[in-house]
């Protein structure tokens, strides 16, 4: 054999041994995935294939990805995870392949049943059988895609995540917490944030919005964002040395940033002082949609309303400090005047916020304006203060007149715990009245301008003035029950209301 044939017969025998290699990212028509084997990315960091979470025989399997490259099993998405399969020994083992004459991958049980297919929608016009060249692959991303020849990504793990958001995927609403509405701020119709791990981006294009972050250079590579088990949003970095996953950062912050606490039309009070735990409250005009459930902590199922519902005439109560419930609808190029007007005008409107974000340095191009309307329940209301991202919640409110807020203060009332420290002063001043009226009964009398000193130090002008006494339910009408939004101070005697 000559030399040309020995350089023949070797670079064939090399292009034999390269093609597996070139294939250990992918799975292609007729060569299906089964337990034991992986698909591995291209540079090594992760992994696809069936794993078992326990040790239970026969063993229930899970199609998943995970890191490659960490000793500790850590599955970042998984394809059946309501339907796990079984593997044993005297059946035909589970497979992952492309479905011959689709373009849909497909997990078979051990009878040949489909249990999970990407079930991806045809487009029309192209044919029913596959193309030759159809491939799924596992990108260094850790996104499993499915690729027509032409490149057209066609299907991708990453639009269907689980609980683990990896860099570059789209974060789309996961109701676990929610900030206050957005202010405006913006960078070529992008939202930018940059800390020293992740660098945050928000899109919003007239197709969709979403929220994508990336690492910067230095950052550790295995950092990850995670929904717990619990609940909790978490940043999270895998530590080479402890050979564990560190906590760098967790979400939400506090009882009141857990998306929904409160239920439907309740508000979670964060001003509490002194370290005291934020408290759940209903809304003006609604009540705990389950008195005993609410009494013992459970907030799920939210508040009810008390009697009517508002009507068209109805006016607004004001509620400053607050974070804007969700399920708002923005209404554009609107000043306060005439949002408020968009809401008053139509019936099933129920309250309405509005920001001017010139005043905050927000849009700068544009309608700089934000006014929201709500027409059902009001979800994930946060009593902040006057904080940032916080907003004045115009309530509608039934039986108030459009026009009354204004006029409020004309008549204050104190909190009950205070009370019957006021009745103990009018028994006292009654008991001293009592006592002189008896003295000057009894013919010994003093200087009239004692007891009309005595008398100012109380407050009395003259000896006929009555003081004013309300009963404890007509204070419970005119405060609506002691409700937050009522209230206008705070001193050292307690909370003042107003009518």
């Amino acid at each position: 054999m000559d030399c040309s044939a020995i350089a023949c017969a070797a670079a064939l025998l090399l292009l034999l041994l390269l093609r597996p290699c070139e294939s250990d990212d992918r799975i292609v028509p007729g060569k299906p995935l089964s337990p034991g084997a992986t698909v591995v990315s291209e540079d090594g960091s992760f992994a696809l294939g069936f794993f078992a979470p326990s040790t239970s025989t026969p063993a229930k399997l899970y199609l998943g990805i995970w890191y490659n490259d960490i000793p500790e099993l850590t599955v970042v998405w998984v394809a059946n995870r309501d339907a796990p399969v079984t593997n044993t020994t005297t059946s035909p083992a589970p497979t992952l392949s492309l479905a011959a004459g689709t373009s849909d991958l497909v997990l078979s049980d051990a009878d040949g049943r489909a249990v999970w297919t990407t079930n991806i929608t045809a487009v029309p016009g192209t044919p029913a059988a596959p193309p030759t060249g159809l491939a799924a692959v596992l990108l260094n991303s850790g996104d499993l895609v499915i690729r027509s020849p032409n490149g057209t990504t066609l299907w991708q793990s990453f639009e269907h995540p689980a609980d683990t958001l990896l860099p570059g995927m789209k974060i789309r609403v996961r109701p676990v917490m929610r900030s206050a509405p957005w202010t405006g701020y913006m960078v070529a119709s992008q939202y930018q944030a940059n800390t020293s791990l992740v660098y945050v981006v928000f899109v919003g294009t007239e197709e969709e919005m979403y929220l994508t972050y990336s690492l910067p250079d230095g950052a550790p590579p295995r950092t990850r964002y995670v929904l717990t088990y619990s609940g909790e949003y978490q940043l999270q970095s895998w530590n080479r040395s402890r050979a564990a996953w560190s906590v760098l950062g967790e979400w939400p912050a506090g009882l009141c940033g857990r998306y929904g606490r409160c239920g439907a039309n309740g508000y979670c009070d964060g001003t509490a002082g002194g370290g005291a735990a934020p408290a759940c409250r209903c809304l003006d005009g609604f009540e705990p949609a389950s008195a005993e459930e609410w009494s013992r902590g459970s907030f799920s199922k939210g508040c009810r309303r008390k009697d009517e519902a508002p009507r068209c005439g109805d006016g607004f109560l004001a509620m400053p400090g607050t974070k804007s419930p969700d399920g708002f609808r923005r209404v554009g190029n609107r000043n306060l005047e005439e949002c408020a007007a968009e809401c008053r005008r139509n019936c099933s409107c129920v309250a309405y916020a509005y920001a001017d974000l010139r005043m905050s340095g927000g849009a700068s191009a544009g309608d700089a304006t934000r006014c929201l309307v709500w027409a059902g329940e009001l979800t994930d209301t946060v009593k902040m203060g006057d904080v940032t991202g916080s907003d004045t919640l115009y309530l509608r409110i039934a039986g108030l007149r459009a026009g009354e807020r204004a006029k409020t203060n004309a008549l204050k009332i104190a909190l009950p715990a205070v009370l019957a420290s006021c009745l103990l002063l009018l028994a006292g001043i009654s008991l001293a009245r009592f006592k002189f009226k008896g003295k000057i009964g009894n013919g010994k009398r003093r200087k009239k301008q004692n007891l009309g000193a005595m008398g100012s130090e109380f407050g009395e002008t003259n000896p006929g003035q009555e003081f004013a006494l309300f009963r404890f339910d007509d204070i419970v009408a005119a405060t609506r029950n002691f409700s937050e939004a009522y209230k206008i101070g705070q001193g050292g005697f307690g909370k003042v209301y107003m009518r």
